[in-house]
């Protein structure tokens, strides 16, 4: 199986001279946003006598704005 658990891009923005003292900083995260395996809905990571297995896994986005002055 692949497992991407998680996953962070980010951009700082480049600013006029005029505010070169504010920093912007764009970006965006993802935890579990994906598996590709060829059993279907079993997390292939747990234990086969664990029922917990059965379970989707969460997936988690973010998107956001980081300012600083």
């Amino acid at each position: 199986y692949l497992r991407v658990k998680a996953v962070e891009v980010g951009c700082t923005l480049p600013m006029p001279p005029s505010l070169k003292r504010l920093n912007l900083r764009l970006y965006a995260a993802a935890y579990n946003p994906f598996t590709i395996t060829k059993v279907k809905y079993i997390d292939p990571e747990h234990p086969a006598d664990n029922y917990g297995r059965l379970y989707p896994l969460n997936k988690s986005y973010t998107f956001g704005l980081t300012m600083s002055f």
